[in-house]
Protein backbone atom coordinates (compact mmCIF):
# COMPACT_ATOMS: atom_id res chain seq x y z
CA UNK A 1 0.00 0.00 0.00
CA UNK A 2 1.14 3.16 -0.72
CA UNK A 3 0.74 6.54 -2.83
CA UNK A 4 1.77 6.61 -6.50
CA UNK A 5 1.29 9.95 -8.54
CA UNK A 6 -0.15 9.16 -11.15
CA UNK A 7 0.08 12.28 -12.80
CA UNK A 8 3.30 11.49 -13.83
CA UNK A 9 2.37 8.01 -15.07
CA UNK A 10 0.16 9.72 -17.34
CA UNK A 11 2.58 12.02 -18.68
CA UNK A 12 5.06 9.64 -19.50
CA UNK A 13 2.55 7.46 -21.21
CA UNK A 14 1.18 10.52 -23.36
CA UNK A 15 5.03 11.68 -24.27
CA UNK A 16 5.84 8.26 -25.29
CA UNK A 17 2.99 7.41 -27.55
CA UNK A 18 1.93 4.31 -25.64
CA UNK A 19 -1.33 2.71 -26.60
CA UNK A 20 -1.46 -0.61 -24.76
CA UNK A 21 -4.04 -1.74 -22.19
CA UNK A 22 -4.20 -0.38 -18.93
CA UNK A 23 -5.25 -2.00 -15.65
CA UNK A 24 -6.48 -0.59 -12.64
CA UNK A 25 -6.13 -2.74 -9.29
CA UNK A 26 -8.38 -1.29 -5.87
CA UNK A 27 -9.75 -2.72 -2.92
CA UNK A 28 -13.20 -2.24 -3.46
CA UNK A 29 -16.47 -4.31 -4.22
CA UNK A 30 -17.99 -0.59 -5.25
CA UNK A 31 -18.75 -0.19 -9.21
CA UNK A 32 -19.36 3.92 -8.50
CA UNK A 33 -15.59 3.81 -7.09
CA UNK A 34 -13.90 1.68 -9.91
CA UNK A 35 -15.98 3.81 -12.35
CA UNK A 36 -14.64 6.98 -10.53
CA UNK A 37 -11.15 6.15 -10.39
CA UNK A 38 -11.38 4.87 -14.27
CA UNK A 39 -12.97 8.65 -15.06
CA UNK A 40 -9.93 10.47 -13.01
CA UNK A 41 -7.21 8.39 -14.66
CA UNK A 42 -8.90 9.11 -17.87
CA UNK A 43 -9.22 12.88 -17.30
CA UNK A 44 -5.05 12.81 -16.45
CA UNK A 45 -4.67 10.66 -20.10
CA UNK A 46 -6.57 13.40 -21.91
CA UNK A 47 -4.79 16.36 -19.91
CA UNK A 48 -1.84 18.45 -20.97
CA UNK A 49 -0.73 19.02 -17.20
Amino acid sequence: MGQIDFTVIARALRETEWAGTCTHELYSFGHDYAAHGKATFDRLLDSEA
